[in-house]
């Protein structure tokens, strides 16, 4: 097996962990840039490590999902592998505005304004454009943050994506090696 270059996209409010040292253990490069709160910067690095890196495979959890969906309107050639996707994180990130926030991974804060939730908004992804057959939807039906129900409906609807999983996780979606094991059917 060719070894898999894989760019994790961590959500919001966190950073790399314990999945990317799975998925390094797995047998895959894993890269995982700790984002800054900064959406245009946080683009740029990502399309930055995408071509640096040589990206294979994407995997990004919750509000990295939605990075991930704008990342798929520009690298059509790249799979994704979005798990619990925060497809309107401007809307779910409400219940933080005009709140400081505390990093779980390196515990820098950061202020959630109505600034940063118009930024978010301005660069919405276009599910029209987007490749249905390059994104694979892992959904945990015990998510307690998303309402997986309401996702997979406007994501099926607007995508017209066969490409659903729904599995026993939770927002956090522990079990990881769920989604590495279907990136192995793709490079075999």
């Amino acid at each position: 097996m060719k070894t898999t270059n894989i760019l994790y996209i961590h959500g919001f409010n966190s950073g790399p962990g314990k999945k990317v040292e799975t998925i390094k253990e797995t047998g895959f490069n894993c890269f995982c840039p700790q984002l800054k709160n900064n959406p245009k910067e946080d683009l740029q690095t990502l399309k930055d490590c995408i071509q640096k890196e040589n990206i294979h495979q994407v995997v990004a959890t919750s509000f990295g999902g939605y990075y991930g969906l704008i990342l798929a309107q520009e690298f059509t050639d790249l799979k994704y592998h979005l798990i619990n996707t925060s497809y309107k994180p401007y809307e779910t990130l409400k219940i933080f505005l005009n709140t400081k926030v505390k990093n779980y991974k390196n515990r820098e804060e950061f202020f959630v304004d109505a600034i940063y939730l118009k930024k978010l908004k301005k660069i919405k992804p276009n599910l029209s454009i987007i490749s249905k057959d390059s994104i694979y939807f892992y959904f945990g039906t015990q998510d307690e943050v998303l309402n997986f129900d309401e996702l997979i409906k406007e994501i099926t609807i607007k995508l017209n994506s066969k490409n659903i999983y729904k599995e026993d996780q939770d927002h956090r979606f522990q079990d990881i090696k769920i989604v590495l094991t279907k990136i192995k059917t793709f490079i075999k």
